[in-house]
């Protein structure tokens, strides 16, 4: 397996290589995913490399990152965890075993949650109190979060108004 350090980047001024700061194993064809067990960056460039690969739960290209999942009673496991290349990416995770034995690739799936509006005697993305300290600020009240200085700062049940 090759080492990737750096990428050519195409400019207006033709190309630059820019160095990565992790080093990138790319992925032989015909390698066994389940073999990649040491912990790193690894990547399959092209869907025609990524059919040949076994134990591969998808047929895109893809980056592959094998993390520790820390120590437990058992021991240490590791995580194989795959992003791939395409728009919008799929992310699949699955654990391999102290054992060595690997689990079942996941897919990650994105879950829509709605929430209501907050309200000043319900809940939504915020508290109904501060929903209700949020509504106690006058109209028009020039806000500034942030800034290097603080003028004629306010302090209203816990928020802080600059204006």
């Amino acid at each position: 397996m090759s080492k990737i350090t750096s990428v050519k980047v195409k400019g207006d001024n033709g190309y630059t290589e820019i160095p990565i700061g992790l080093s990138t194993t790319e992925i032989p064809e015909n390698t066994d995913l389940n073999t990649l067990t040491d912990t790193g960056w690894y990547m399959s460039n092209t869907s025609t490399v990524t059919a040949t690969l076994a134990h591969c739960p998808t047929d895109s290209a893809f980056a592959l990152e094998v993390y520790d999942n820390g120590k437990n009673a058992s021991g240490t496991g590791k995580y194989q965890h795959i992003s791939t290349y395409a728009n919008p990416p799929i992310h699949y995770n699955r654990r391999i075993n102290v054992n060595g034995t690997p689990g079942s690739w996941q897919e990650w799936k994105l879950t829509d949650t709605t929430y209501e509006a907050a309200t000043t005697s319900a809940a939504g993305l915020m508290s109904a109190v501060d929903k209700t300290k949020l509504d106690g600020i006058p109209t028009g009240t020039d806000v500034k979060a942030g800034g290097l200085f603080q003028y004629d700062t306010i302090t209203t049940e816990g928020i802080e108004i600059f204006t």
